[in-house]
């Protein structure tokens, strides 16, 4: 993160996608006033600051905003297939 800010002038991050880098990746990003996007789902690394941002929905998320909008179309009933 130090290089990508200080040496390559990064004005914006993208990555990573393991959820412990994310996590420290995202934290070294809010502390450099740096944009950050993770590809990680796991986690809650957005609570880190306003820098921080996430490209996917966390499982919970998604489940949540597929409930609403079932609730919105007047569903009354759903089923949901896990892995």
């Amino acid at each position: 993160m130090n290089e990508l800010v200080s040496v390559h002038r990064a004005s914006a991050i993208i990555g990573p996608m393991d959820g412990r880098a994310a996590e420290a990746a995202a934290a070294r990003a809010q502390e450099l006033g740096v944009p950050i996007v993770l590809l990680s789902p796991t986690g809650r690394p957005t609570s880190i600051g306003p820098m921080v941002h996430r490209l996917f929905p966390t499982p919970s998320a998604e489940v949540h905003a597929l409930l609403a909008n079932a609730h919105r179309a007047g569903q009354r009933t759903v089923a949901a297939f896990l892995p």
